[in-house]
Order: structure tokens, then C-alpha cells, then sequence
């Protein structure tokens, strides 16, 4: 591209100050910011994608025991071994397990209705 002699000075001056700005201690905290955001996105997307496949794999056990005819109440147990034989997506620390009868419960009519809506 053949510039112009009144453009090449505007063009330089542009070039001069883009080059400058890429290398100031602003240009370079701000893309220590944006990668900063990037990692959170990142690391917050993981977390809530675990949490999902945690309570995804309880609703699997709850729907199981109800289909064995097993009592709710044995819910916790049944977590218990699970944990033990590190079954993928239970994990003993940093999730809300849902080990109890009530959430069991609750789990099961959440189950119900929506097989009921479907039909």
C-alpha cells in the first residue's frame, strides 16, 4: 500500500502511539486483568459444572433405591458407600451432599412430578 506524503505523517503518529500504549504499564495491566476474568470464568464455570454432576448422581441413587423398592431412609448410607468406592461426582468435602431423608424425599416428588407432566 503506496500512503500518500500528507497521510504517512498521520500514519506514523497513529503507529507511534499504538506502540507506545502496547507496552505502557496500563495496556499491560489490562490484559492482566482480562486474563485474570478469563481464569474466573473458568474456575467458576468447573465449580458449578461439579456441583451439577454431584446432585445429577444423587438424583441417579434416589430414583435407584426407589426402583429397588429401598427404603429413603438409607439414603445416607448408600452416599456413605458410594464415597467409598469413589464413585465419580460424590465427594465427601466442599459439596452439599443431600445425605438425608427429607432431601431424599424431595428429590423423589421432584422425580415423580415430572414424570407425571410428561405423561
Amino acid at each position: 500500500m503506496i500512503l500518500a506524503k500528507e497521510n504517512k505523517g498521520s500514519y506514523n503518529f497513529r503507529k507511534n502511539a499504538l506502540d507506545e500504549h502496547a507496552i505502557s504499564q496500563q495496556h499491560n495491566e489490562a490484559n492482566k486483568k482480562e486474563v485474570a476474568s478469563l481464569r474466573m470464568i473458568t474456575v467458576s464455570n468447573n465449580a458449578i459444572n461439579n456441583v451439577f454432576q454431584h446432585v445429577l448422581q444423587i438424583i441417579r441413587m434416589v430414583f435407584w433405591l426407589a426402583t429397588e423398592n429401598i427404603a429413603l431412609s438409607k439414603i445416607e448410607s448408600f452416599l456413605n458407600l458410594a464415597q467409598l468406592l469413589e464413585v465419580p461426582n460424590i465427594k465427601k468435602e466442599g459439596y452439599i451432599t443431600y445425605a438425608n431423608y427429607s432431601s431424599a424425599y424431595q428429590i423423589l416428588e421432584a422425580i415423580s412430578q415430572s414424570i407425571s407432566n410428561n405423561l
